[in-house]
């Protein structure tokens, strides 16, 4: 039976996953998240216009060589054209000759710099440099400059968590910075705050999506707010130094990898979730999507409306799931219009998801006879739509919803 609820809700925290709480949140989450800076950087580029791109900057670079900015614009203009990546470490420079040429160079022009310190942060030609170490990220972080791109911190920002996580200032101060920045739009901050605000004491919270790890994290660093929760950003637990940290500030055994052959990552993040679930005995939450990247027996996931709980034994996890909306979620904010125009570049958040997530709760909680709750969660999805002149999603509720028996035709 439980099994059947997860899945009849699965869609539920695909949605839920923008509730909020319904005491107050600190002024100052919204009064930070008013204008996000639009990024400087469109990654939407072809291949031919990256290409165009680098050759512009080259010119500039070769005019200037002691401008910053056009380097840093050179490097990420051809590192997109020959790779269309931007986080990986140690790059095989024979298979990306135009980006290692890049950073030569660069070094020769601007050595011991914040961009080229940046940039080898991506990029390290270990077969001329020697080993990555942790100095370079430190360097780009010490030399940040005012005028940095918000987007460039932000790459340091998962740098240093993943690569450093034992650098609790430097983290605190990047956060800062982005936060500061304004950088992620309000509604992901406040969704962030109710990821929060819904879990256990001591909660362990494994997640992949930045619009659930990197607001969670700001608030954590910056607000200090529910420090007592662990996040692990799952795309981290393959790198042996971060689950060699997380170990040793759990004060549990290092993680040993029992199957090692062949092994991939969504069994590497399951054992290494098991791993921490059975050494640790805390509450372990992930989002509704992590359940195809970790593996975990689904008999053992209990939704508790924005995210999934493990747990060995049974449990009431609908009075949770009624306490989170009643208590820690405020649903509020969807039922006024966008305080912001969003990033369009980094806005991961999609309303319509949410709002399709919350009809199926109103499914779950009129299958469960909870007639007056289904009731509330309906008014709230009605007054998003059409304080939003969401009249898109409209249409495609009135097509969905009826097919499944779920609500009526909307008026």
């Amino acid at each position: 039976m439980k099994r059947l609820f997860i899945i009849a809700v699965l869609f539920l925290s695909c949605v839920i996953s923008n509730a909020q709480d319904e005491r107050p949140i600190p002024r100052t989450v919204d009064e930070n998240t008013l204008t996000p800076t639009v990024g400087s950087t469109n990654l939407l580029y072809s291949y031919v216009a990256l290409v165009n791109l680098a050759a512009e900057w080259k010119k500039i670079v070769k005019a200037t060589p002691w401008n910053q900015q056009a380097w840093r614009n050179l490097f990420f203009a051809t590192f997109l054209a020959e790779k269309n990546s931007l986080t990986k470490l140690n790059t095989d420079d024979k298979k990306n000759p135009q980006t290692a040429l890049v950073l030569r160079k660069m070094k020769e022009a601007v050595p011991n710099s914040y961009v080229f310190n940046l940039c080898a942060c991506h990029f390290w030609i270990e077969s001329e440099w020697g080993i990555w170490d942790k100095k370079i990220l430190r360097d780009a972080v010490k030399l940040i400059p005012a005028d940095a791109y918000d987007e460039d911190i932000l790459r340091l920002a998962k740098m240093l968590w993943k690569k450093d996580c034992d650098n609790e200032k430097g983290l605190k101060d990047l956060y800062r910075r982005i936060y500061d920045r304004r950088f992620y739009p309000y509604k992901e901050m406040r969704y962030g705050w109710n990821l929060l605000q819904s879990m256990s004491h001591n909660a362990i919270f494994i997640a992949h999506d930045d619009m659930e790890l990197e607001p969670v994290k700001i608030i954590q660093e910056v607000l200090g707010e529910r420090q007592d929760v662990t996040v692990i950003p799952c795309q981290y637990i393959t790198n042996r130094e971060f689950t060699d940290e997380i170990c040793r500030k759990f004060h549990i055994k290092r993680f040993a990898l029992k199957k090692k052959a062949d092994v991939s990552k969504e069994e590497y993040v399951e054992q290494f979730t098991m791993h921490l679930i059975k050494e640790t005995n805390r509450p372990l939450y992930q989002p509704f999507d992590m359940i195809n990247y970790s593996n975990l027996c689904m008999d053992s996931l209990y939704n508790e409306g924005l995210l999934m709980k493990y747990s060995n034994k049974r449990y009431d996890n609908i009075s949770v799931l009624l306490h989170n909306l009643k208590e820690a979620y405020d649903l509020k904010y969807m039922t006024e219009p966008s305080l912001v125009q969003d990033n369009t570049y980094f806005d991961n958040m999609d309303e319509d998801k949410i709002l399709l997530t919350l009809a199926y709760v109103v499914k779950l909680f009129r299958k469960r006879g909870l007639e007056t709750e289904a009731q509330s969660l309906y008014r709230v999805i009605l007054e998003s739509i059409h304080r939003n002149e969401n009249y898109g999603f409209m249409q495609k509720l009135n097509d969905l919803l009826p097919r499944y028996g779920l609500l009526q035709p909307l008026p």
